[in-house]
């Protein structure tokens, strides 16, 4: 029984370090965010050594329905008056529907983390980050690693797979 009660207090104690580690910012003076992405007026896919095809950006921003969530911290401002930069630790999650230029309609899902540094001269670039996403319908499946960048002014979500793990086009 005595084993038993220090097994008990070991988990708990473990339980209490975790959850108290994961509440303290991970970027020293860091703010928590959250966040749900703008429809993009413009959005993208590059495939390289894949056949699917994507629309052209107007055309694809306009027949696709993607959300886009993002969660997590952003660093305090750094050389303020030379160089305005902030560090982020921010993952995205995006799911949806997008279209092929067929009008294969695909079901999209993917998860990204973006841990860079971002210049706010440049304050449109909202997230800039690498993940693995997955474009599954009924011509076929994309699945890979993918680099996705999400500008505003105007919204523009742009994803490139840098490897295609796996790539199954029917037609």
């Amino acid at each position: 029984m005595a084993r038993l009660r220090l097994a008990a207090l070991t988990l708990l104690a473990a339980g209490v370090a975790w959850t108290a580690a994961a509440s303290a910012a991970p970027i020293d003076g860091a703010t928590h965010v959250s966040s749900t992405a703008d429809p993009p007026i413009y959005l993208s896919f590059s495939t390289p050594d894949c056949p699917f095809v994507p629309l052209a950006a107007d055309p694809e921003a306009q027949t696709s329905s993607l959300t886009i969530t993002t969660d997590g911290w952003l660093g305090p401002i750094q050389d303020e008056n030379t160089n305005p930069n902030q560090q982020v630790l921010l993952r995205a999650h995006v799911r949806g529907t997008v279209e092929d230029a067929s009008g294969n309609v695909y079901n999209a899902e993917g998860t990204f983390l973006d841990s860079s540094i971002h210049y706010l001269f440049n304050g449109d670039l909202l997230f800039d980050g690498t993940g693995t996403m997955t474009l599954a319908g009924p011509a076929g499946t994309v699945t890979g690693d993918v680099e996705f960048r999400n500008v505003n002014a105007p919204p523009d979500y742009s994803f490139a797979f840098t490897n295609i793990r796996h790539c199954d086009i029917r037609g």
